[in-house]
């Protein structure tokens, strides 16, 4: 597993996966504050003011309500990443040679959703880093005091609202890898979890009011705020945690099983 997490990360460190992974999830981090201190501006203008004021940024709590709103795509871009990391390889037949490496095919599976988790997590806490050094620029700027960001409670919000995103982010990097393995095509897997996030879900919540307890992207999404109105915090964890499972280890049997010909 050792060697297959090795090789694994050889890959990852392509221009192309670290530019156009760590890098736009970077940037939707960064974006996702200038946003919102944006938004703030607009809101003082007049008519139809947000409820987002300056004095709720002030508070222990403020950055996690800027950065949270990157949520959703930052897990898109990590299901992206993971789906383009096994899709390829039943694409160009790589697979099988690594197979001829590796043929215990559980350990490779092994190896190769570690070094992806741990690249996002290591994006995830460069865009997180990277989120956190813009707001502290720009928010004087916009009225906004962050002395209560550092204090005791701050930093605790800190902390759980960094832990929160990045549970979050691999639960859809693991969504991406399941769908690459079972439909065997990096396309279909991110079109088919681009789909699924981005509309049949919100389709699925219109006309079912509990879909927000039961859903696997409404979960995902009340993880990474900490809880919601509408799942708390324990009950999002515990069904993310057993939907994962379920489809891990469906996507673990067929990856034993099945020929590696797409």
């Amino acid at each position: 597993m050792i060697r297959a997490y090795w090789s694994e990360w050889w890959k990852i460190r392509r221009p192309g996966m670290i530019l156009g992974g760590a890098g736009t999830m970077i940037g939707f981090a960064v974006l996702a504050v200038v946003l919102m201190l944006s938004r703030l501006d607009r809101a003082r203008g007049g008519p139809g003011a947000d409820v987002l004021t300056a004095a709720q940024l002030a508070t222990s709590n403020g950055f996690a309500t800027l950065i949270t709103i990157s949520a959703t795509f930052m897990g898109v871009i990590a299901l992206a990443i993971c789906a383009v990391a096994v899709g390829m390889e039943y694409s160009t037949g790589s697979l099988r040679n690594l197979l001829v490496r590796q043929p215990a095919r559980l350990r490779l599976l092994a190896g190769k959703l570690l070094a992806l988790g741990s690249f996002i997590a290591l994006a995830v806490v460069l865009a997180y880093g990277s989120a956190l050094a813009t707001a502290l620029l720009l928010a004087p700027g916009h009225g906004i005091s962050t002395a209560a960001w550092f204090t005791t409670a701050g930093v605790q919000s800190l902390l759980s609202t960094a832990g929160n995103l990045l549970l979050a982010t691999l639960a859809w990097g693991a969504i991406g890898a399941v769908l690459a393995t079972v439909l065997r095509s990096t396309a279909a897997a991110i079109a088919g979890g681009l789909a699924y996030v981005l509309v049949a879900e919100n389709l699925l919540t219109a006309v079912w009011s509990d879909g927000k307890q039961w859903l696997p992207g409404q979960l995902i999404n009340a993880l990474a705020h900490g809880g919601t109105s509408a799942v708390s915090y324990p009950s999002a964890l515990a069904l993310v945690g057993l939907y994962l499972v379920v489809a891990l280890s469906a996507a673990s049997a067929l990856f034993r099983r099945r020929d590696v010909a797409a």
